[in-house]
């Protein structure tokens, strides 16, 4: 369905372009269009084609946005930085601008230069829903778990029905070892995205750890959605070997190491048994 919406809104903006070969606003489209596919050598040659042509400011940001996105995409993080930057000196108060150099500086793996530039982003604009969300991120990935989850917890408060808001929350318990607290996160993100294979994946392995047979449901739902996800193949296998059901947890855990799962010894050794 949605390479049909992606091919439709493609096709729309190429008729346009082909109508009027001059016009901007259809360049810029296109070159977004190819940008969201993944297609960047496409995105990047309709977006600098648009970037000659362009005379409105406005969808001169736009484009330069979208050029800084392909680079960085492509792993050019310095080039995209640099082009960022500038564009940065001339709207120091562009929140987005900030962000997206965050996110480059996590790219980078500059860490306190990414808190910077979230924190002065949010300065500016405390409801910017995308560097509140990556600033939990953050420090989650720093291991500053109580800071991570008032960013999640925020992010939710604004987007009360955001799955992975709750699933981060959820993550934050998990990390401390509280798995009540994390289960009861999950099972709410799982409310508002009930075919979330991450939602899905960490509930049945949380249920598995504390052995309640409905980490079976989830664990099993996680494969059938995504069928070659290694480790939710494995845990499944775990929890049926825990429950003495040796014959399913080997056809799991083989499953799972034809996908490239790392396997331990140990658990090979008591499948042998």
């Amino acid at each position: 369905c949605r390479n049909r919406v992606w091919e439709s809104e493609k096709t729309v903006w190429l008729d346009a372009f082909q109508k009027n070969p001059e016009s901007s606003p259809a360049l810029i489209s296109i070159g977004l269009v190819y940008l969201k596919s993944g297609n960047y050598k496409l995105a990047e040659k309709f977006l600098l084609k648009a970037l000659r042509k362009c005379k409105e400011i406005n969808r001169l940001v736009l484009i330069i946005r979208g050029i800084v996105e392909v680079y960085r995409k492509e792993g050019h993080v310095n080039k995209a930085e640099h082009i960022l930057y500038a564009l940065y000196k001339i709207f120091p108060r562009d929140f987005a601008l900030l962000h997206s150099l965050g996110v480059i500086c996590v790219q980078k793996g500059e860490y306190k230069r990414a808190e910077h530039y979230y924190l002065v982003a949010l300065k500016i604009n405390p409801y910017h829903l995308r560097s509140i969300f990556n600033l939990g991120l953050l420090y989650l990935n720093q291991g500053e778990i109580y800071k991570a989850r008032n960013y999640f917890q925020k992010y939710v408060r604004l987007k009360p029905r955001s799955a992975q808001g709750y699933l981060y929350i959820g993550l934050t318990y998990e990390r401390e070892g509280m798995i009540p607290q994390a289960i009861y996160w999950y099972e709410k993100a799982l409310h508002y995205e009930p075919d979330s294979i991450s939602g899905n994946f960490a509930l049945g392995s949380m249920y598995a750890r504390i052995g309640d047979p409905r980490a079976e449901y989830y664990l099993k739902k996680v494969v059938v959605l995504m069928p070659d996800k290694a480790d939710a193949w494995y845990n499944l296998g775990l929890f049926y070997l825990e429950r003495g059901k040796v014959c399913q947890a080997e056809e799991c855990i083989r499953r799972a190491e034809r996908l490239g799962y790392p396997v331990p010894r140990e658990t090979k050794e008591i499948l042998k048994k």
